[in-house]
């Protein structure tokens, strides 16, 4: 009967991978910190298509309608955004809580509906304001 070799788990091993962890841990709070910025406009898109623009700043209830009946409801509220209700079965849109960071997002998968956050004056984002957009000659 072959017996196999079984390396011994040493005090020192562990040490270097609870290093290791604490060192991954540390450069993704930096990294998280340091990369996010904050939105302030907020755009709603139903099955691909902008329904909506909103400011960040202003408080207020927005409830998005597909084929005359109210699917989602979102709520603008001192700085935050989030999915309030949805009429879809799984109810992860509204679990996912608040969002406030550029490039974050929500998005309720049954309903095509994606509430994003944009900073303003990004290139791929549209302002609030209804400014020229090109200049053709």
């Amino acid at each position: 009967m072959e017996e196999y070799y079984q390396p011994k788990f040493r005090k020192r091993d562990a040490l270097l991978i609870g290093l290791v962890l604490a060192f991954a841990v540390c450069i993704f709070v930096i990294m998280h910190t340091i990369g996010a910025k904050s939105g302030n406009l907020v755009r709603i898109s139903v099955d691909g298509e902008i329904y909506g623009e909103y400011s960040l700043e202003q408080d207020e209830t927005i409830y998005v309608t597909s084929k005359d009946t109210v699917t989602n409801v979102v709520i603008i509220q001192d700085g935050y955004v989030s999915m309030e209700e949805a009429d879809c079965p799984d109810q992860l849109c509204v679990e996912q809580g608040k969002i406030h960071l550029a490039n974050e997002s929500i998005i309720c998968l049954p309903n095509k509906v994606v509430v994003e956050i944009l900073e303003n004056g990004d290139d791929d984002s549209a302002s609030l304001d209804d400014g020229v957009d090109a200049i053709a000659k």
